[in-house]
């Protein structure tokens, strides 16, 4: 009788297989007998997740038990200061792996442009056209719906979901201004310090000489208060 099966990690010419629960065991990709089939074609599906089955009639190796998380106490030097909850001494590690908050290439994504005549203005990603150059649009921040390099692009946290791939113009300024974008863009400290280096660049010569005199007084002012507490500390 067949055994049915569950693909739980796959490698170059083998998957490893969950047969009971945290027992799996590596097994020559050639003899499972997928059942499902990719969307669109014939080709078996044999992903992390997709279900299988065994011939009887293969061997099936040693079982392999794999705990999902694993915690390893390691017991710190006497000296060593650093509080614990239980033993001051104790230091406890876990192997879970943790998801991370990269910024992905992904539609949607609103990026900041760096070069060319639109340079410092936000589009969001409308397609991905190969690993080195995507489709953005910004109709609301006035850049042209164009193909750039992710070279001269850089992400922002800012993530407009709603936003379909290959979507119009018009649909990305709806889902643009439903998403506040302008606004979380606005209130980020990476655009004060962009709005802050563009002010500093507009300084005339009186300017800058009035910055000058400003932290000039403003240095004398925390220099006295300092004397002061010194003095009545003293």
């Amino acid at each position: 009788m067949a055994v049915k099966c569950v693909v739980f990690h796959q490698r170059t010419g083998h998957v490893e297989v969950r047969v009971e629960e945290d027992l799996y065991t590596p097994i020559n990709i050639s003899m499972v007998v997928s059942l499902g089939t990719r969307t669109g074609g014939e080709h078996p599906r044999v992903d992390q997740g997709a279900a299988v089955e065994i011939p009887a009639s293969t061997p099936i190796p040693q079982l392999v038990t794999r705990p999902t998380t694993t915690t390893t106490r390691h017991t710190a030097p006497a000296n060593d200061t650093r509080p614990s909850e239980n033993n001051p001494n104790t230091l406890e590690m876990s192997n879970e792996v943790q998801t991370s908050h990269w910024r992905l290439v992904e539609v949607g994504r609103v990026v900041l442009l760096n070069d060319g005549p639109e340079a410092g203005k936000l589009a969001a990603i409308v397609e991905i056209i190969d690993h080195k150059r995507v489709l953005v649009d910004g109709p609301k921040s006035g850049v042209t719906r164009q193909s750039i390099a992710l070279s001269h692009v850089t992400l922002t946290p800012i993530l407009v979901s709603e936003i379909p791939r290959g979507g119009r113009s018009g649909v990305i300024a709806k889902y643009w201004e439903k998403a506040g974008v302008d606004a979380k863009w606005s209130a980020s400290a990476w655009a004060q310090k962009i709005a802050s280096r563009e002010r500093r660049r507009e300084l005339t010569d009186f300017d800058r000489f009035k910055v000058m005199v400003l932290k000039k007084q403003r240095r004398y002012e925390v220099r006295r208060s300092h004397a002061k507490i010194r003095k009545t500390a003293a």
